[in-house]
């Protein structure tokens, strides 16, 4: 039996009874469809006098949650209610925090989930939840908003590149998500390169201009207006904005010569009501049918949405129509939020130079030793750590007589915290000019990489990306390969999961780090670089979470 016909015959039925029905309580009943785990539908025995009007067919209503972002949420609480389902949509905007743009935080067991991007749904944690009922309602583009005499962006791996541009953070910010997503798909059809996406997002990460997430688009759009800046918000943003501010026809919508991935609106089902709750897959099926409709087409451009096929809007001020960017391979587009949200996330770390004999050697790419290029280019880092980080200092190998093989100089201690009236940052900077490479040594690498893992297991800070930082010349030259692999065997059982630690490798190098110090990156999920010249040691620190 269709829902068309489920919904006469309860009609039928709700009328025998009419004169007997039980009041519950505020006029609605709730009924559980398809067995249990399926979620709930709403009928609701009085009309709503709110927008839509309820045809007069119906004696009640099914309410059906969706939820959306702002844009899909004003249109759909316009879609007219079908004569027949008298099905009802209950619309909530997903909210705008941290959080929000990866998963809606309702119970959606029985509700339809239409995200701006279908990029979120094979990353999410609700991914097994739902199944794919229409791969795109609407599209819209990112665009750079700017003052009409900017000059025009080639790609959008030069629009992030540039920090005179204001974007929101892709994690949680639709437009500066469909950027960076159209910024992998030219590294993928070869329009750029990898090192220069990665060198735009180290640049952007670095500049504090790493991700406004606290700023919606009407804050950027008035900042564009206000302070002549150019900033990254969704097409429709950007529309809705110049159509009502006395100061819109100031500036203009780009998008570069390279064209764009447009946010694509999928419609997402629960899996298992799709399968077995007829209302819901009626539902979402009214959806894709209204949206389709030539009506459906009309009201998407009124609201500054623009069509599946990503066709250009009438209104003059809609950006210029250009090259559809696809994302052909998701694996690029996953490490980069990965790096991402490393690189912008508080660190808690733990560096340790290696302090050998072999480290007094002179470097020939820095024109002093490897011990002062390793102390030098720590310096320079330590001096723009954010006060949000966390910080420790070790040494290897310890003075002579030591039972261990590795010497704390610093622990671990927030860069703003302040011990016998001096503050982190001072006190790392003080212990970096006092110490020394130790003579007649050997590195003893191994078991103080392994030393400092557990430290940081020890001292793991939640919501930080926790890191040993290991810089070295070379391998160890105590152990052999038994020891590494005995080492890589241990990490890789005593990494816990929940709260992982990564171990990052800097070899003082102007080839490939050394074998050994790769595979103990590795082993913990870690990256390793390489640099000779004090330069090379800075561009890597600025590497070191890099995974993209």
């Amino acid at each position: 039996m269709n829902v068309q016909s489920t919904r006469r015959a309860r009609r039928d039925a709700e009328r025998t009874r009419r004169s007997g029905r039980t009041a519950v309580a505020g006029g609605l009943a709730i009924l559980l469809l398809g067995g249990m785990g399926l979620g709930f539908v709403v009928f609701d025995t009085a009309q709503q006098s709110t927008s839509p009007t309820v045809p007069v067919e119906c004696d009640s209503t099914q309410r059906v949650p969706v939820v959306t972002d702002q844009s899909m949420a004003q249109i759909l609480r316009d879609k007219p209610v079908d004569p027949e389902s008298c099905i009802v949509l209950d619309t909530t905007e997903q909210s705008e925090n941290p959080d929000s743009h990866t998963e809606p935080h309702q119970d959606m067991s029985a509700g339809l989930w239409i995200p701006s991007s279908s990029a979120l749904f094979p990353t999410t944690s609700e991914t097994n939840r739902f199944t794919v009922h229409t791969e795109s309602l609407a599209t819209s583009s990112p665009v750079v908003v700017a003052p009409e005499h900017t000059r025009d962006f080639t790609t959008w791996t030069d629009v992030i590149a540039d920090n005179s541009v204001v974007m929101g953070n892709p994690l949680n910010d639709s437009a500066a998500h469909a950027a960076t997503r159209s910024a992998v798909a030219e590294v993928q059809n070869n329009t750029v390169s990898k090192q220069q996406l990665n060198r735009a997002m180290i640049a952007r990460t670095v500049s504090g201009e790493s991700g406004h997430s606290t700023s919606n688009e009407i804050d950027l759009l008035e900042a564009s207006v206000s302070q002549s800046r150019n900033v990254v918000v969704s097409e429709k943003g950007f529309l809705d904005f110049v159509e009502t501010h006395p100061q819109g026809d100031q500036v203009r919508a780009l998008v570069p010569d390279s064209g764009a991935w447009l946010l694509d609106y999928p419609l997402l089902v629960p899996s298992e009501a799709a399968r077995r709750n007829e209302t819901i897959a009626q539902a979402a099926q009214e959806i894709a049918t209204y949206l389709g409709s030539e009506r459906g087409r009309e009201v998407l451009s009124e609201h500054h949405l623009r069509g599946v096929d990503g066709r250009r809007l009438p209104d003059a001020r809609s950006a210029a129509s250009s090259h559809r960017l696809q994302v052909e391979d998701e694996v690029p587009w996953q490490r980069l939020m990965t790096t991402w949200s490393r690189q912008t996330s508080p660190h808690n770390a733990l560096y340790v130079l290696d302090a050998s004999e072999s480290m007094g050697r002179e470097n020939p790419d820095a024109d002093r030793s490897y011990w002062r290029t390793a102390v030098d280019s720590t310096v320079i880092r330590t001096r723009f750590i954010p006060t949000r980080d966390s910080v420790g200092l070790w040494t290897s190998p310890a003075a002579d007589g030591a039972d261990k093989p590795y010497q704390q100089l610093v622990p671990i201690r927030r860069m703003d915290e302040y011990v016998h009236g001096s503050p982190q940052r001072q006190m790392i900077q003080d212990a970096l000019a006092g110490a020394d490479f130790t003579k007649d040594s050997d590195s003893g690498l191994y078991p103080t990489a392994l030393a400092a893992f557990r430290e940081v297991q020890k001292n793991f800070r939640d919501g930080a990306v926790n890191t040993v930082v290991l810089i070295s010349d070379g391998t160890d030259t105590r152990g052999d390969a038994e020891d590494l692999n005995e080492l890589v065997r241990t990490l890789k059982q005593e990494q816990d999961r929940e709260k992982p630690v990564y171990i990052v490798t800097l070899a003082i190098t102007d080839g490939e780090p050394p074998q050994d110090l790769k595979e103990i990156s590795e082993a913990t999920g870690g990256t390793s670089h390489a640099g000779g010249s004090l330069q090379d040691i800075q561009e890597r620190y600025l590497h070191t979470l890099s995974v993209f």
